[in-house]
């Protein structure tokens, strides 16, 4: 993972992250529900490296720590927050050939609980809140290019986990034919 700011011509500051691990589970809106009945906001989370911890949340972001138990070791995140409120942001899947396609807010949902994302790179903007006395800052993401992986090592793993299984013959399925070397090859 990678952050620094940037300001933009209009004096606002801007939180770059690259090659964000972004951990799995829910891109939905926040109430949970389904896209078609969705508030225009969505969130995801991103694991943080330590050493970025201060400079995130020296820019106002509420960085948390997550520990189940001593058994498992901790970790910092990064709750980010996608709306479609205002603007549009500017969201891309990346396939691991290189095709992007871009997200609206209706399929943002598809990428719910999905394994194979990579990494992320974007651009948050600090918005500041306050309700019933306390306050704080999300980080709203403007850009975002989502990364997949390889499909390939999933198919890896696959033919790791199964090719010892046998498979069996299927009445009226058409079997493969086995060629001896001995025989006659008519090409």
């Amino acid at each position: 993972m990678n952050a620094y700011v940037r300001s933009t011509g209009g004096g606002y500051q801007i939180m770059c992250i690259s090659d964000a691990k972004v951990m799995g589970g829910s891109w939905s809106d926040w109430s949970g529900n389904s896209n078609e009945f969705s508030n225009g906001t969505h969130h995801f989370k991103i694991e943080v490296d330590e050493q970025f911890v201060d400079v995130l949340k020296g820019f106002g972001f509420d960085v948390k720590w997550y520990q189940k138990d001593e058994a498992y070791p901790g970790f910092w995140f990064l709750d980010i927050n996608i709306s479609w409120k205002l603007r549009d942001p500017e969201v891309y899947v990346v396939a691991h050939n290189g095709v992007r396609t871009k997200q609206t807010e209706q399929t943002i949902g598809d990428l719910d609980g999905n394994h194979n994302i990579a990494f992320a790179d974007m651009e948050l903007s600090a918005s500041r809140w306050e309700y019933m006395g306390r306050s704080g800052v999300k980080p709203y993401a403007s850009n975002v290019y989502i990364y997949l992986g390889s499909p390939s090592s999933s198919e890896q793993r696959y033919q790791e986990r199964f090719s010892n299984v046998h498979q069996p013959e299927l009445p009226g399925m058409p079997q493969p034919a086995l060629v001896n070397d001995e025989d006659d090859i008519p090409f």
